[in-house]
C-alpha cells in the first residue's frame, strides 16, 4: 500500500524523541494541499508531542505548505528537501530557525517505500538474475514468462527487491503463485542475498538551486 499523508503524520508520535524535546515549546502547522491532503499542527511542549488534525485553535510559530504528492515524495526520499524549497514546491513561513530544528526531534522513519525504482525497470532487472524466471503480474502490467506470480505493488516490490520474505504475503493473499514453490523460494534466496538499495534523490548543484529559486519566485514550473 502506498504511503498516505495521514499515515505520515500518524507515525510521528512513535518517532518522537522526548529526550531531545525537554524544555522545548513549539508549534508547526502543515497545510498539505490537493487530493489526500489536509491541515495538521504538531505541538511539542516539555517532552510531549501532540498532533492536531484540522484547523488549530491558535496560530502556529511556523507553517509549511506543500502538495500531498510532494509531501509523500519527500517522506519517501524521492524528493530532496532543499530542491523542494528552492523550487517553490515547499513553502515555509514563520520561525525559520524552528523549522530547521524541528525534524531533529524525531527519529528517521524506516524506509517502507522500497527503492523507488519504477516496476517496469525493477522487475525485468531482478528477473534477469534468476536461472529460471517466471511471469510477474501487477494490475495491468506483466513481465517475464512462465509460472505466474501475481500480487499488489507493495508485496511484489518488497519481494523482488529482496526486502520482504514472500510467506506472509502469500498467506495474506497479497501474493499468489501458480507454480512450484521451490522456484519462488529460489528467487527469494537470490534477491535477498543482494537487496536493492533505495535511490537517493539527486542533490542539485548551486547553479541548479539558483535556477530553482528564481523559478519558484516567478511561479514558473
Amino acid at each position: 500500500m502506498s504511503l498516505t499523508v495521514d499515515a505520515i503524520f500518524d507515525r510521528m508520535n512513535g518517532l518522537f524523541l522526548a529526550d531531545r524535546a525537554a524544555g522545548v515549546k513549539a508549534s508547526v502547522a502543515y497545510k498539505v494541499t490537493g487530493e489526500g491532503g489536509g491541515n495538521f499542527t504538531c505541538l511539542v511542549e516539555n517532552g510531549t508531542f501532540t498532533l492536531v488534525k484540522g484547523e488549530a485553535k491558535t496560530d502556529a510559530q511556523a507553517t509549511v505548505t506543500i502538495s500531498a504528492e510532494d509531501w509523500i515524495a519527500l517522506n519517501e526520499g524521492r524528493l530532496d528537501p532543499m530542491a523542494a524549497y528552492m523550487g517553490g514546491k515547499l513553502k515555509a513561513t514563520g520561525d525559520q530557525n524552528l523549522l530547521m530544528k524541528f525534524p531533529k526531534l524525531f527519529k528517521r522513519p524506516a524506509n517502507t517505500a522500497g527503492s523507488g525504482i519504477p516496476l517496469a525497470e525493477l522487475v525485468p532487472h531482478q528477473l534477469a538474475k534468476l536461472s529460471q524466471a517466471f511471469k510477474v503480474v501487477v494490475g495491468e502490467q506483466a513481465w517475464g514468462a512462465g509460472p505466474e506470480l501475481k500480487g499488489d505493488e507493495a508485496a511484489v516490490r518488497g519481494l523482488v527487491e529482496g526486502r520482504v520474505e514472500p510467506g506472509p504475503a502469500l498467506l495474506g493473499g497479497q501474493l499468489a503463485f501458480a507454480g512450484d514453490m521451490a522456484l519462488l523460494r529460489g528467487a527469494w534466496s537470490t534477491w535477498s542475498a543482494d537487496p536493492v538499495k533505495p535511490r537517493k534523490p539527486k542533490r542539485p548543484g548551486m547553479l541548479e538551486l539558483a535556477g530553482m529559486w528564481v523559478k519558484g519566485k516567478l511561479g514558473l514550473s
